[in-house]
């Protein structure tokens, strides 16, 4: 993560967009086409606890380079200030994007109105999917609701988490299919159940079945697992992506690994119709 205060008197930059980006969605990718892409740079405002995100790895969604600023160290300034410490920085600034909720200052009370006594400031109105207000914590909700088609749609992509492969249980390949086992920091996590999925290993995407939450027929733990449908690697990854498209259903406990392992190749089947027209081309 680039540390703003840490640009030493950068010329060459005229223009910035500033805000949290703790989604990286439709709504912020419209600010960030504002800018000119030769001359501009992103200024991302962070809390130091922020806990589980959308995106903790923010620069993978704009080609643009992006730079940190705590809130903790503005958030008690007034207007002058905070010019004065964009200008140190950054000596011919002219131009500031934001979105049309742009708050700062002590107690907010500051908007994007008052820096157009300094800059041009471009405000960027309300960006909405059908009836939602795209925002990080309408998207969170969808999430958590196991409506992975509206939380993609206001995203623009399918929502992604990435971790450190971790050995399972053992008993996957034998009794059930086998499953890579996924442990991960820092992500919003879907609500639990099974989904259909890409998985991500060594910059290649196979179709796959992951599931989210505890293992209700075996022996209780949480877990993430992915099944990658009709392939194998033959040399476990240290680690993958998750590409959710569809929950395909809730967790369900099964008397038996011989039902529950007849309810997997049922999710696989239901999984092979979603493939065939996917929401999104990558």
């Amino acid at each position: 993560m680039k540390n703003f205060l840490s640009i030493c008197a950068n010329p060459k930059i005229t223009s910035i967009c500033i805000g949290k980006f703790d989604g990286m969605h439709l709504a912020h990718q419209a600010l960030f086409k504002r800018l000119n892409q030769e001359c501009s740079l992103i200024l991302s405002i962070t809390q130091s606890n922020e806990g589980d995100m959308l995106t903790p790895n923010r620069e993978e969604f704009t080609s643009l380079p992006m730079y940190y600023l705590e809130l903790s160290q503005i958030k008690e300034m007034g207007i002058e200030d905070f010019v004065y410490l964009l200008k140190v920085h950054l000596p011919n600034l002219k131009r500031i994007v934001v979105g049309y909720d742009f708050r700062f200052g002590k107690n907010r009370i500051y908007c994007a109105e008052d820096l157009k006594r300094f800059f041009e400031v471009c405000i960027v109105e309300e960006i909405k999917y059908q009836e939602y207000s795209i925002h990080t914590g309408v998207i969170i909700e969808a999430l958590l609701g196991g409506d992975i088609a509206l939380a993609n749609a206001m995203l623009g992509r399918e929502y992604c988490i990435q971790g450190e492969v971790i050995r399972g249980q053992g008993i996957g390949k034998k009794e059930l299919v086998a499953t890579l086992n996924l442990e991960v920091k820092n992500y919003i996590l879907p609500q639990n159940g099974v989904y259909a999925t890409y998985t991500e290993i060594d910059s290649i995407k196979y179709q796959s079945v992951s599931f989210v939450g505890n293992r209700l027929s075996t022996d209780k733990n949480f877990c993430i697992e992915t099944h990658l449908i009709a392939q194998e690697v033959s040399i476990k990854p240290r680690s993958l992506k998750i590409y959710f498209l569809y929950k395909l259903r809730d967790n369900l406990h099964f008397q038996t690994l011989a039902e529950l392992k007849t309810q997997i190749n049922q999710d696989i089947q239901q999984a092979l119709k979603f493939f065939k027209t996917p929401l999104f081309t990558n």
